[in-house]
């Protein structure tokens, strides 16, 4: 398949480039900094540009089949808003519908449950950016009543290691201090493009027991150090927001 990929610089981007890649798919990947991409293959195009310049995203989607995005962060939050739009508004262009998006498990949708953890998390999230929250709810407000065939995967806080195979994905009740891989992330986002049962559901993921990141005290902790400092290589909404 064909696919239109944004956000691929930041961990789960850098994961998702090589699984894709690794299961035969084609790849055009729009990135401002083109040399944070390392993998050379001959079926990956890299696009330079950014995510709120119509042109770069429409030159990105066009020619494939789908699209997945990863984007936004504290530095850029405003980009998953307006990314989101200009990728919705390339593929009615381009005349395709399937997208499958990944953000933080903060934002709501029908049939979530309402616990603690949840709660506790857009809090905690204000910390790094007075406007994400807001920037990722009207992100999903957009895609949820726009005519795309969506899938919106939810995640906490992100580490990088290969895949588990064990994580827990569905309508969680998960909190800050939960965890969940880079690859674990590539693998459901590649599974939910195959899938049609996904469109138009937003699961969220986390790591299973043996992944859970410690007491949850530790894992809080650590989720409030990546918000109020985050690592400088993160750059995707599910780096910065969910990691």
């Amino acid at each position: 398949m064909k696919l239109a990929v944004f956000g691929a610089t930041g961990t789960v981007g850098a994961a998702l480039l090589d699984k894709a890649l690794d299961a035969g798919h084609e790849l055009r990947v729009l990135a401002r900094t083109p040399s944070k991409i390392t993998r050379t293959d001959g079926r990956l195009t890299i696009v330079k540009g950014d995510a709120k310049d119509p042109a770069a995203v429409a030159a990105t989607v066009r020619g494939t089949q789908a699209s997945l995005s990863m984007l936004g962060g504290f530095s850029d939050p405003d980009s998953i808003r307006i990314g989101t739009a200009l990728i919705a508004s390339a593929m009615h262009a381009a005349g395709t519908r399937r997208i499958v998006i990944v953000q933080g498990f903060h934002l709501d949708f029908p049939g979530d449950p309402h616990n603690f953890g949840r709660k506790l998390i857009v809090p905690m999230l204000y910390l790094g950016s007075r406007s994400l929250v807001a920037d990722s709810r009207a992100m999903a407000a957009a895609i949820q009543t726009g005519d795309l065939d969506w899938t919106v995967i939810r995640a906490p806080r992100i580490t990088r290691g290969p895949a588990t195979g064990s994580a827990r994905t569905g309508s969680l009740r998960i909190g800050p201090w939960n965890s969940v891989g880079n690859a674990d992330i590539a693998e459901l986002m590649l599974a939910c493009l195959e899938d049609p049962a996904t469109i138009r559901t937003a699961p969220m993921i986390a790591a299973g027991p043996s992944r859970s990141g410690g007491p949850r005290a530790v894992g809080l902790l650590r989720t409030l150090r990546d918000i109020v400092q985050p690592p400088r290589s993160a750059t995707t909404t599910a780096d910065r927001v969910a990691k």
